[in-house]
């Protein structure tokens, strides 16, 4: 036995005992896969042993053909399973692999001594090259992206590298010579050593690739957003909810994480939450956002993590019962005192046309607050819809709507009071309601919470004006950013009352009506913004803007 037949019969015999003991591991994603390629490898520097003991070059060569050439698929599964960075497929469709990279050269092998369809081979051998190149890269990004250990990496690289080169040495046209023998001596070698690097420094003890799927989907499958950021605060990682909600493109990564999202975000430690307003692909939203630390193995720190909680609808449906709560607190209740209050005096003076006047406007606005309230609830329930609207055939839709004769005139509509309420010098038949178009476009938006909040700034406008003939401007600007400003006659809305409807109702510090709280509750809902101003020759000017859901991400 001559020293080359001794090394190929202990490498054949190790990678023998490495390949059943890898069947043995099949618990662990790629196991299978890898143990067929393992016992292969036996058999290579088997043969290369019967070659020079029993010189049977022949078929050993037809072996090298249609045997070692089937194991390539069989790698490539190994390598996407264990890795979980590749096409997912079992043993199973690795096997009709194999059958078809046999079947691919059978006909070339039968013609290659006539010198016919040897390109067909040839072909089949690039394929099959390429599927063993693919399957190495896919443990390269394993390891650079550190799911690997860098020596059992190296190891897997080193034995794949030996299944590669072995595809040259199976080559049916290369001989059966000496020089044959060596190379796949060589290469028994070679493939020896890696797989036994890879199995001393941990493979097949663990599933990376399984542990990495396993956070990546859990981390997919979050309905809130979450975000990693490197040492640095630098955007790493994203999953499906915050891209979805924040518009994050490929571009942000890489980018300070508080440029991305244009705002200051929590430290980690202590309570860690805060609660922050973030513009998104929905408008406007509020979140709870938490921060914690990301460690390594030596706990030490290697990033941060972000979770946003979107609370935007539970404070809003939290204000909505908190403002109705007040209202049936306070003004109905002022409001019911009063009525029994002019009834009482109707009992004993029939004929008091003023307190018969009285009775009939509180009685009127009793009724438009419940129907501003049965509103709400009808539009507040369930979630906002999103279709693509003209605002401007919305605002011509309530200017219609509010023509002389059919608008719900209210003596006050649950609205804001003005500091000058003199609704009595109006001509409720001489309303006028226009609508100017600056620039036409669409938005992504609920119709129905628009048209309503729409219908009650104009209504609001026209009730409370102190004009003989009043008028209320809609003025849309649909380029981009939907603007929609709504201009009437004075008096000015209280500046109490507007930043109340901006920043919020407090117990001891509150509105007194209903109707633009409706108002400002429905844009908060769209994801908008409502602004307040006053113009300058007298009157408001109330300004609900909408996102651009058609702008792009962050």
């Amino acid at each position: 036995m001559t020293p080359t037949v001794a090394v190929d019969l202990a490498a054949a015999g190790t990678l023998l005992a490495v390949g059943v003991w890898t069947l043995w591991r099949q618990s662990v994603p790629g196991a299978v896969a890898l143990g067929v390629v393992t016992l292969a490898a036996a058999l290579f520097p088997a043969a290369a042993a019967v070659t020079q003991l029993w010189s049977a070059g022949t078929v050993v060569g037809l072996y090298a053909v249609f045997s070692w050439r089937a194991v390539t698929p069989f790698w490539l599964a190994f390598a996407a399973a264990y890795t979980g960075r590749g096409p997912q497929f079992g043993t199973g469709l690795a096997a009709v692999a194999a059958v078809v990279a046999v079947a691919w050269q059978l006909p070339a092998v039968l013609w290659t001594v006539a010198e016919r369809w040897s390109w067909f081979l040839e072909l089949g051998w690039l394929l099959l090259v390429a599927t063993a190149v693919y399957a190495e890269l896919l443990l390269v990004r394993a390891g650079a992206a550190g799911d690997l250990p860098a020596r059992q990496t190296a190891g897997l690289l080193v034995f794949g590298a030996a299944v590669t080169a072995s595809l040259g040495a199976a080559l049916p046209t290369s001989g059966s010579g000496a020089t044959l023998s060596v190379v796949r001596t060589v290469v028994a070698v070679i493939a020896v050593g890696g797989i036994c690097v890879a199995v001393a420094d941990g493979a097949l003890r663990r599933a990376p690739g399984a542990d990495r799927l396993a956070r990546e989907r859990l981390l997919e499958s979050m309905r809130e957003a979450a975000v990693v950021t490197d040492r640095e605060g630098r955007l790493a990682d994203a999953n499906a909810a915050a891209r979805d909600a924040f518009g994050v493109e490929p571009t942000a990564f890489g980018r300070s994480v508080e440029s991305v999202f244009d705002a200051t975000l929590p430290e980690p430690g202590g309570a860690g939450r805060e609660r922050l307003t973030i513009e998104t692909t929905d408008g406007r939203r509020t979140f709870v956002v938490s921060a914690d630390r990301v460690t390594d193995d030596g706990s030490e720190s290697v990033g941060r993590i972000y979770l946003f909680r979107d609370v935007t609808e539970r404070l809003t449906d939290k204000r909505r019962l908190d403002v109705l709560g007040r209202v049936l607190r306070h003004n109905l209740r002022n409001d019911l005192d009063a009525t029994r209050a002019f009834a009482e005096r109707l009992a004993t003076a029939p004929d008091d046309d003023a307190a018969r006047r009285r009775l009939y406007d509180l009685a009127r606005k009793l009724a438009d607050t419940g129907e501003t309230v049965a509103e709400m609830e009808r539009l507040f329930a369930g979630q906002p819809s999103r279709e693509s609207v003209d605002p401007s055939a919305v605002a011509e839709r309530v200017a219609a709507a509010c023509e002389p004769g059919d608008t719900a005139r209210k003596a006050d509509g649950g609205d804001t009071v003005r500091e000058s309420d003199q609704t009595a010098g109006a001509d409720t038949s001489a309303t006028q309601v226009t609508v100017t178009t600056r620039t036409s476009g669409t938005a992504e938006t609920d119709p129905e919470l628009l048209r309503a909040a729409l219908v009650e700034l104009v209504d609001n406008g026209l009730t409370h004006a102190t004009a003989a003939r009043p008028t209320v401007e809609v003025v849309v600007d649909a380029d981009g950013q939907t603007e929609i400003a709504v201009r009437d006659g004075e008096p000015a809305i209280p500046a109490r009352e507007r930043e109340i409807l901006v920043e919020g109702e407090e117990p001891l510090r509150h509105g007194s009506g209903l109707g633009l709280w409706f108002v400002a509750l429905a844009v908060r809902r769209l994801g908008g913004d409502l602004r307040f101003a006053q113009r300058a020759d007298g009157g408001n000017v109330v300004t609900i803007t909408l996102p651009d859901r058609d702008g792009g991400g962050q």
